[in-house]
């Protein structure tokens, strides 16, 4: 967990449509208390030779409850070094940490670009860390408690 306000980044400028969830919220929103409805991974249009390609993604849908409770649904493209664990009935998050990631090549020569690192640190639930290129919020929309719309 980022203790120090400074350590904090804004994934924002690297999600595209970011603005309907700073509207909502007032800022990037840190996901404390919200909850992880849905997850789903996506390879449809990948290819390592598309270089248009979005692929892998993953998709959440997420409950925020920091300004009232809202329904959002957040794509990640590119995403590798993907780690989940704890899926359940509950999946409540205490907060994601993203932090920025310079390009880098690992002992075995394969070079992965510059992205972003998420991690989902959780109350109680799925946890884990991934990385990714970009992403896109689909939708922002008020829910109630149990997250429907």
């Amino acid at each position: 967990m980022v203790d120090d306000e400074q350590d904090w980044f804004d994934p924002s400028p690297f999600i595209e449509d970011s603005h309907k969830l700073i509207e909502v919220i007032g800022e990037w929103p840190s996901f404390d208390d919200a909850e992880l409805i849905s997850l789903t991974l996506d390879r449809t249009d990948g290819s390592p030779h598309k270089p248009e390609s979005s692929s892998p993604t993953l998709s959440m849908r997420v409950r925020l409850a920091e300004t009232g409770y809202y329904l959002t649904e957040i794509r990640f493209n590119k995403v590798c070094n993907l780690e989940l664990k704890g899926f359940s009935y509950q999946n409540e998050i205490q907060e994601i940490v993203f932090e920025q990631l310079p390009a880098r090549t690992d002992p075995r020569g394969s070079f992965t670009p510059a992205g972003i690192s998420a991690e989902i640190i959780a109350h109680c639930g799925l946890h884990g860390r991934f990385e990714f290129q970009s992403g896109v919020v689909f939708s922002i929309v008020p829910c109630d408690r149990d997250g429907q719309a």
